[in-house]
């Protein structure tokens, strides 16, 4: 994000468990934007002809740790497309770059994961959130949501954290913890969710109302 431009795009990078999908549900909600999130993967799976869940088996992943999607792609699904080579989560990855570049074509609204403060790094209208959480409040989080005991939730959380680094160093030759990919991180252990929500929707709006009055609204220098 660069000063004196409106913002059109928001990305949420996030700890798995820290909330970044739910703060980006709820910032969409306030913004009126859409957010792309689960669309991804129903997207991705209607380009392939492809169920969702086995998409989403791939999703943030990168080749050779998942099996591949073959299999899903040639169910005799009449006029599907000859794939030439069994895609598998690189391909998958391919794919869902083509739909975010797809979308940055008609803003404005809010992506979660998937790379985004890399593919929009340098969008002047991009405002770049991370979302991170300790480990123990993630892993309550998570053990509340999925039944799981607190140490097999904090071991699913450093699994798809971990994950997560992988796909973006190898998609994009990023550090996912860099700080210099964010304008803004935000720890859901001390600040709730809604509030992290109009935290960000504060940032956003404050700079569509600065751009719309004008330069001449700026205090002088």
């Amino acid at each position: 994000m660069r000063a004196g431009h409106p913002i059109e795009i928001v990305t949420i990078s996030r700890e798995f468990g820290s909330g970044g999908s739910q703060i980006a549900h709820l910032l969409g909600r306030r913004l009126g934007w859409r957010v792309i999130d689960r669309e991804l993967i129903e997207e991705v799976a209607r380009r392939l002809n492809a169920p969702p869940d086995e998409v989403e088996r791939l999703d943030e992943q990168i080749g050779g740790l998942v099996e591949r999607v073959g299999v899903i792609l040639a169910r005799g699904i009449p006029d599907a497309p000859i794939m030439p080579v069994a895609p598998d989560a690189d391909y998958i990855a391919q794919i869902e770059r083509a739909v975010i570049r797809d979308a940055a074509s008609s803003p404005p609204f809010v992506v979660v994961g998937h790379g985004t403060q890399c593919i929009f790094h340098d969008r002047a209208s991009a405002l770049h959130v991370r979302v991170v959480a300790p480990l123990a409040v993630r892993a309550r989080r998570v053990a509340e949501r999925s039944g799981l005991s607190l140490a097999e939730a904090e071991e699913r959380a450093r699994h798809i954290d971990a994950q997560r680094r992988r796909y973006i160093r190898h998609h994009f030759a990023c550090e996912p913890t860099d700080p210099d990919l964010y304008d803004l991180q935000i720890n859901t252990g001390s600040i709730g969710l809604e509030e992290a929500a109009d935290l960000i929707y504060r940032v956003v709006t404050r700079r569509q109302v600065a751009n719309a009055a004008g330069p001449s609204s700026a205090p002088p220098v």
